[in-house]
């Protein structure tokens, strides 16, 4: 934090406000431009990187670790005996994940079908924003709650992944309705599709942290892990039926800035 604010404020402002120079501003309005208007960009370039590295230098340990788990599928009755060995199923694991895409596909189809499009791009961006958020959250969930396990939650790249969400979400829906996005209000509609692919994401990050420092936690203290993962998946389905009304109610009393 010292460097990048030594870099931003002593080097780059400095440095770019003798291109930006205006004698109608004094010294501390053309720094405060300048630092907005371009430093914070390079600082916003440098997270996304950093976080991007972080993922590429993960990929290794997280193959390794998919590799443990399809190996412990053949392990011996003793050892699936052993109360510390005893996972959710695969069976389990699977009818979850396909009820997860099937309602990440509805709430996707509930939030495109707002905008004016016909049925097909309703239907695209529907599957095209389910299939972003489930593939990218698969790596992203996989690096970041290994960070979390391996040094706690606030070594996690997750600004970083929201950063390099929105990007990639954007290219795709930019690639897949360019035509489209030249209207203005659909062009609206395609930052509004790109943030909210980019939260679904994000959540997936921070679920992820969450939950590989509970189940760390638990193998330190001798925890049975099914039991965690069933307490963590309910945790997961109260929490999203109580921040949805709470956030609502805020929005209906005070508005939102923006919104």
């Amino acid at each position: 934090l010292f460097v990048g604010m030594f870099l931003a404020w002593g080097i780059f402002t400095p440095y770019l406000s003798n291109f930006e120079f205006d004698s109608a501003k004094n010294a501390v309005d053309l720094a405060s431009s300048v630092w907005s208007s371009k430093v914070r960009l390079i600082g916003t370039g440098a997270i996304a990187i950093a976080a991007l590295w972080t993922l590429i230098e993960l990929l290794k340990p997280v193959i390794e670790g998919i590799k443990e788990i399809v190996k412990n599928v053949k392990i011996t009755n003793q050892e699936k005996n052993e109360r510390t060995n005893i996972d959710l199923s695969l069976k389990s694991i699977f009818i979850l994940f396909v009820l997860m895409v099937v309602g990440l596909f509805i709430t996707f189809y509930s939030f495109v079908e707002d905008a004016n499009l016909s049925i097909y791009y309703q239907m695209l961006f529907s599957f095209v924003g389910t299939l972003v958020s489930v593939l990218i959250g698969f790596f992203v969930a996989a690096a970041c709650g290994y960070m979390a396990g391996l040094v706690g939650s606030s070594s996690s790249p997750i600004s970083g992944i929201g950063l390099i969400g929105v990007i990639i979400s954007s290219i795709v829906f930019l690639v897949l309705g360019v035509e489209l996005f030249q209207d203005p209000m659909l062009s609206k509609f395609a930052v509004a599709l790109a943030i909210f692919t980019t939260s679904v994401i994000l959540a997936t990050a921070a679920i992820s942290n969450d939950n590989l420092q509970d189940l760390k936690t638990g193998h330190l203290v001798g925890a049975t892990p099914w039991k965690q993962q069933v307490a963590l998946l309910v945790g997961c389905v109260f929490g999203a039926l109580a921040i949805v009304p709470v956030l609502n109610l805020l929005y209906q009393a005070y508005g939102f800035v923006g919104a």
